[in-house]
């Protein structure tokens, strides 16, 4: 497995809704979504898919933010997992700060209290093929359990 391919997922995993480039990406991929209970295979359904998750996130809060938690490379299995989490201020702030620009908070999660920020937490599974090209991404949502 190439640490090419790694370094790649770390660079480019926080702009996936932004300028992303899709090129480590096999033709063929096959992107299992567990949050919404969708699989798809090939590059266009994958890009599109992620084109369509986009519009509901920015439907959904204000604006957004990828963070990457914590990535680690398994070459035993060929796999990448990316523990991630997507935050945002909520929708109602388009329509608070939408009429007063001037008073818009510019988004950096770190000032932002903790209170008024949502997030949403996820483990993606990214598998390696052989020409070191993503062929498999696995996404799932991180449930917290009370012990």
């Amino acid at each position: 497995m190439s640490l090419v391919c790694t370094l790649f997922i770390f660079l480019q995993l926080p702009r996936i809704f932004g300028s992303h480039d899709f090129s480590i990406y096999s033709s063929d991929i096959v992107f299992e979504d567990n949050i919404r209970g969708v699989k798809t295979s090939g590059i266009f359904a994958y890009v599109n898919n992620l084109r369509l998750l986009k519009i509901l996130l920015y439907v959904k809060y204000s604006s957004i933010k990828v963070e990457l938690l914590k990535i680690t490379q398994h070459p035993e299995d060929g796999t990448v997992k990316v523990r991630w989490r997507i935050a945002g201020y909520p929708g109602y702030f388009k329509l608070l700060f939408g009429i007063f620009r001037k008073y818009r908070p510019s988004f950096r999660v770190g000032t932002v209290t903790k209170d008024i920020t949502e997030w949403i937490d996820g483990f993606s599974i990214f598998y390696i093929n052989s020409d070191g090209k993503i062929c498999r991404h696995v996404c799932d949502k991180v449930s917290l359990t009370l012990s």
